[in-house]
Order: structure tokens, then sequence, then C-alpha cells
């Protein structure tokens, strides 16, 4: 059985190292992480400007705030308006009494009410100028009349959620609506009878009874009966859904819900609805705007489909969380404090909305402002952008287990002092630093499959750092901040880096940006050779918020030039008939011991000019290898697949003339092997040598390269004296095919 165990251990050297081979001053000091947040609104400062050529970096414009709450309080905390004010002139905006844009000058990005409500309701309470109060008590009672003031002027439609034409009313009915709306619906006078501005649909679902009340006037955004249908569904789909959560391990509390059609018109700007609760209520009131209905006019144009309700229904299951998140957590919300627990009520509304609708992606439309926004600032200084944390979090812990974490937070408080309680929860460091990779990566599932589209990564312009302008460099991350840098090395140099870690615990790893997931800690040496090299280096840390995670990066450029070889940058694959002989070469001397059976599959080498590859195999290779008895016994039949599937990811350094040196940064490779010797299976040999190895992190081969011929020949076993493999261009760019 010797030339049976020579002959494995003789082939699994060569495909082993082939694989090995072909896997194979003063410091300067960017802002420091924070330093550009604009406060409690979550949004970041305008960014200073940079040196670095364009087209380098991933470019994005400074998102607008990202909510009401976010841009009033910015204006308030920028000295601009008192509370009073930001409240009064918001709320009389959207009550159709002044412009948006007037009152704003950059709208925000989302106008949901929600939040003001909120906050002028809490201003009841505990405000003290009692002219504010009553000019507030004014205007909620018309940006929100109670559903019972609506009844008398109110009737039921069909039973059916397919309730027929709308009826058509005189102009001046048109007019009294709005008229009677915009004075919070009165009660009809004794003998008058009142004039019919709705008609409401009523269906009990569990245990929630849902009304929707929709218009019989017309309105300028184009309502159609279509949208109480819609309306009535995306409410019933919430409520199924949301009825089979749980908090802190008791069932989720859900009551009964009112959608109602405003019928007031804005001057600019708009909301797409509303939850305006006031105390403890039974009901929940979402209260529609017009912006809604014109806004998935506008998707049902792009979409070529006059039946698509997608934002619509996906607005319609964001309020609806909202009702779910003040029966369910009421005394967070009961603390009027919603500019503090913004951060989470806004990106758990986005999220769970998608629960209920797995396959609209209507929350997408935030990761822009999340990739901007999330490079300066905490989790808990942003909204609704946060939905792709939640995300994340729902998928790892499941959804009941989010809830019930988010259920523990402190009423009232700060901000650090939701940090702190973040930081203090179970696994909370590994939760967060992979949540970062998987951001980094574009890894984080989606309710509805696939991943969330977060790739190319936005660095910030002040955190791009051109590692030759100095030799010291003082980094650092605060604490739930994804902190992230990106690295260029200029080619045509190998560079040594030192890395000093100090402060609170937390986690770093870098990678090349054109290597996903090939996370590891800050190499100790980065060539870069025909191109110049871009690394993406994260940072992260939970501690509590006084932590701040700091890293001095110490960069070493030696004198002398790197070579470069052009030949090598494209895409080459092995050639087949190469490998056969090379797989052969050993047993030449040998007739009939040794015979290759077939080959194929993909084995293909990635070399760009960044100094990097990308190895991909999807291969296998067959052989038999037969031991006469010569009289001493049967003859041996012992046959062999071997199989190499997966990706590797490395950096390479050519000398320019026929040397390549490797270095592994990611091996995601595996080989195994399916042998049986006369026909009885023995299993993955590869087991029984486990420690052989194949797979090394640095080494070095002679190489030749023909960029006419467009071949590759790589000598990987010299010293066993076998023939090189030979691979073959395919294309002269590393991205292609």
């Amino acid at each position: 059985m010797m030339g049976r165990w020579r002959w494995f251990r003789a082939l699994t050297f060569l495909v082993a190292a082939s694989l090995a081979c072909n896997l194979g001053g003063e410091a300067t000091q960017p802002p420091a992480p924070g330093a550009t947040a604009a406060g409690a609104g979550g949004t970041a400062g305008t960014p200073t400007p940079t040196d670095m050529p364009p087209g380098e970096w991933l470019e994005l414009e400074p998102p607008p705030p990202a909510g009401l709450i976010d841009a009033m309080y910015g204006k308030v905390e920028a000295g601009e308006w008192t509370l009073e004010e930001g409240l009064v002139q918001s709320l009389r905006a959207f009550a159709g009494e002044a412009s948006l844009s007037s009152a704003y000058g950059v709208l925000p990005a989302a106008q949901d009410g929600t939040g003001l409500i909120v906050e002028a309701q809490g201003y009841l309470e505990r405000g003290s100028d009692e002219d504010v109060k009553r000019e507030i008590e004014r205007l909620l009672s018309i940006i929100a009349p109670s559903s019972e003031a609506l009844l008398p002027y109110a009737q039921p439609g069909d039973t059916s959620l397919h309730a027929g034409p709308r009826l058509a009313h005189p102009a001046r009915d048109e007019q009294e609506c709005a008229t009677l709306w915009a004075k919070g619906f009165p009660a009809p006078q004794a003998g008058q009878a009142p004039v019919l501005c709705f008609k409401y649909l009523a269906k009990k679902v569990g245990n929630s009874t849902i009304r929707v009340f929709y218009p019989i006037t017309e309105l300028p955004s184009g309502f159609t009966i279509a949208y109480s249908d819609a309306a009535f569904s995306a409410a019933q789909a919430a409520v199924q859904t949301y009825s089979g959560l749980q908090v802190n391990g008791k069932p989720a509390i859900l009551k009964d819900v009112d959608i109602i059609f405003t019928l007031l018109q804005h001057p600019d700007g708009d909301a797409l609805a509303i939850v305006p609760f006031k105390g403890t209520p039974d009901k929940c009131q979402i209260i529609v705007y017009p912006l809604a209905i014109s806004s998935n006019k506008e998707a049902q144009t792009k979409s070529g489909n006059d039946n698509y309700f997608g934002p619509f229904v996906s607005t319609i299951a964001h309020e609806l969380f909202h009702c779910f998140q003040k029966w369910n957590f009421q005394k967070q919300w009961d603390t009027h404090s919603y500019d503090l627990h913004n951060w989470w009520l806004e990106g758990t509304a986005e999220y769970f909305a998608n629960v209920v609708y797995p396959k609209i992606n209507d929350e997408w439309g935030w990761i822009d402002d999340w990739q901007y926004n999330s490079g300066n600032n905490s989790v808990v200084f942003m909204s609704y952008e946060n939905f792709a944390l939640f995300q994340f979090l729902g998928t790892k812990l499941g959804n009941n287990k989010l809830l019930s974490l988010l259920g523990g937070l402190p009423e009232g408080g700060s901000e650090d002092g939701h940090k702190a309680y973040l930081s203090g929860y179970t696994n909370m460091a590994s939760l967060f630093e992979a949540f970062a990779i998987a951001f980094m990566d574009g890894k984080i599932a989606d309710t509805g499959g696939g991943f969330l589209p977060t790739t190319p990564v936005y660095i910030l312009p002040e955190y791009r750092i051109p590692v030759a302008v100095s030799p010291k460099w003082n980094l650092g991350a605060s604490p739930f901040v994804l902190q992230r840098y990106g690295l260029r090395f200029d080619h045509g140099h190998i560079y040594g880096l030192t890395t000093q870690l100090s402060g609170a615990d937390g986690f770093d790893a870098s990678r090349p940006v054109s290597a996903p997931g090939s996370w590891n800690p800050l190499p100790a040496e980065v060539p870069a050779a025909c191109g110049d090299v871009h690394h993406y280096y994260l940072m992260v840390t939970t501690n509590p918020p006084s932590g701040f995670f700091a890293n001095d990066l110490t960069v070493t450029i030696p004198q002398g030039e790197l070579a470069c070889d052009q030949c090598l940058i494209g895409t080459w694959d092995l050639n087949v008939p190469s490998f056969v002989e090379y797989s052969e070469a050993p047993f030449a001397e040998t007739p009939g011991l040794y015979n290759h059976d077939s080959a194929g599959g993909l084995w293909r080498y990635r070399f760009r000019p960044s100094g990097t590859f990308r190895a991909e195999f999807d291969f296998f290779t067959s052989s038999t290898l037969r031991q006469p008895g010569g009289g001493f016994g049967a003859d041996i039949d012992v046959n062999q697949v071997i199989t190499i599937v997966g990706p590797g990811e490395g950096t390479y350094i050519s000398d320019g003339l026929n040397n390549l040196t490797f270095t592994l940064v990611e091996d995601s490779v595996s080989l195994s092997s399916t042998t049986t010797i006369n026909g009885e299976d023995i299993g993955d040999l590869f087991d029984a040598l486990s420690g052989y190895g194949f797979l090394k992190k640095n080494d070095s081969m002679v190489y030749s390269c023909d960029p006419e011929a467009g071949i590759l020949q790589l000598d990987v076993a010299p010293q066993a004296g076998l023939p090189p493999l030979q691979f073959d261009r395919i294309s002269t760019d590393p991205n292609k095919p």
C-alpha cells in the first residue's frame, strides 16, 4: 500500500502547493469621531475639503435632516427658534395655515408629524406659556379631529373592501367639508342635517376593530376608492403581523385603529401620515395626507402598474407600528420626549413595515442617509435610517428579543443613558461588531430575501487617509459609531504599518476595498505595485458613553520603487490540459500506475492593479491508481475525486522579472475528496491527513507571463521537478467576466 500513499501525498502536495501559492514625525489627526455631529437632531455637519482625487471613493451629498422633529430641534439648538416657536410654526404648517418651506428653509427628508404631535402634547402638560398652550390646542384640533367628531358627518360604506363608485357631491359640499375640518368638525346644530363628508368601512381583525374614513368629496391628490381599500388591507395585514409579536415575554397589545384621509390642503411640503396620540386611548388614529397618495401614484407611473400600492401600504404599516409602540412601550412614549427616543421609534417603524411587506423595500430609500450620517454619529443620534440596524438585530436576535431589548430602555434621561443601557446588553459588543462588518460588506439579510444594498461604503471626506502624507495618524471611535476610514496607499512602494491601540475596549479590522469579507487586523505590510491600494479600516466600540477607542498608526515607507508587471493584471483561467500534464508528471516513469480520468470546472485568478488578487474555485479532478498484485494478492484500484470549492483573497508582489510573493488574506477554500479502494468507500482522506495542510499564509514562486500570447505559467512545485501550470487570459479586466 505504500504506492497508494506516496501517490496520494504527491497529488495532495501538488494541488496544495498551487492553492497556497496562488491564493494565496508629529501625528496627523483626522477630526475626532463625533466632532461634526449636529447634536440631538442626529445630522452630520458639512464635510471638510479633501485632497483626494475625485472618483476614488463613493460620493454622496449631505442629506437634509431625517425628520421634522430633527429639523425642529436643530433650529432650536442653533438658537433660531425657541421650543415654543418651533412647535407653533410646525403645527401651523401641518394645519395648512403656513408653508413648511418658509418655516424651515430646507425641508427634512420625511415630514412625519407623529413626533411633533407627541412633543406638542408634552408641552400641554409641562409648558409654562399659556398663550402657546392655547394655540397648540387649537392647532391639534384642526390637524387631528377625533373620530367621534367625524361620525356625524359620515355614514357606513359598502361592507366589502370594494365599495364601488364614489358619490358625486356638489362643489358647495366640498368646500364646506374642508371648512368643517379646519374648524375641528364642531357638533352639528340641533335640527340641522349635517353635510356628508365621509364614508367609513369597519371590520374586526382579531381583537382590533379597523375603521377607514374616506372622503366622498374631490381631493386634488387624486384619491380614489382604491386607496381606502388599500388602507384597509394594509391595516389588516399589519394587525395580523404585529399581533404575533411578544414584548418581554408577553403577547403584544393591539387595540382599535381608525384611518382617516385628511381634507386639509398644504401650500407646499407634506407628510405621508401622522399618528396623533393623546393620553392612553383605546383607539389609535392614523391621519393620511395627500402626499401618501401622490407619491404612490409616482410609483405606479414608474412601475407601469396602476394597481401598485407598495409605498402606500408600507406607509400604513409604518404608522400602525407607531400605534404598536404606544400600546406596548407606553412608559417610554409617555415621557413626551420623542426626540430622545426618535432613534428607535422611527427606525423600528421602518423595519417592521418591511416585516409586514417583505417584498416592498420602501425603507431602502434611507440607506444613503445611513451611509452619510453613521460615519460620524452614534446610532442614538439618528432616526429613520436606523432601520438597517434593526433589520440586522431582528435577523440575529429574532423580533421578539429585539422588542424586549427596546422594552428595557430607560424612560427618560439622555442619549448617553441610552448608550449606557445598550452597552450593558448581553453580547452587544459582538452584535455591533457583526453589524458593522455586515454593513460594510453588503451582507445584512433583508426580510424579503437577499441583502440590503449597502455597498460600496461611503467614507466621509475627513476620514479618507492618504497614508504617505504623514508617518503618524491618530485614529479612533466613539461608542456606537460605525467609524470607518479609507486608507490610500500610493503605488510603487511597500508600506509598513504599526498600530498602538489604547483607551476603551473595541474592535478594529481592515480589508482591501476590493475584497469583501476579508477582514483582518491591519497588515504589517501593504504592497502597492501597479496601482494605488485602498483599504477600509473599521473601528467600533460599545463601551459606556465616556469611552473612546484609539489607535496611533505609524506608517513606514521604505526607499526604492516597487516593481510592477502589467502583464499579470486581468482574469486568468486554468488551462485544463496543463493541469492533466502536471498531475501525471510524477508517475511518468511507472506507466499504468496512474491514470487521470477527468477534470473541469472553475479555477480562476483575478490579479488587480492594486496588488490584491482573488481566487475562485469550483473545480474537480478524478483519477485512478492501479497497483498490481504481482502474484502476491489481488490488484488494488484506488479511485479518487478531489473537489476544490470557494474563494480566496490575498495580496501579491512581483519583482518585475519572474518572482511572485503571495500573502493570503482570506481563505474560504475547501478541499475534499471521495476515495474508494476496490469499490469500497474509505471517506475523505483530507480529513485523515489533518495537519498536513495545504494553504500557507505566505509563499513565493517562479512565474512567466506572455502578454501577447495571453499565457501565464506558474511554477508551483519546482522542487518536485513538475511542469508549470498554465493559465489563459480571459480578460484584461480583473472584474470581468
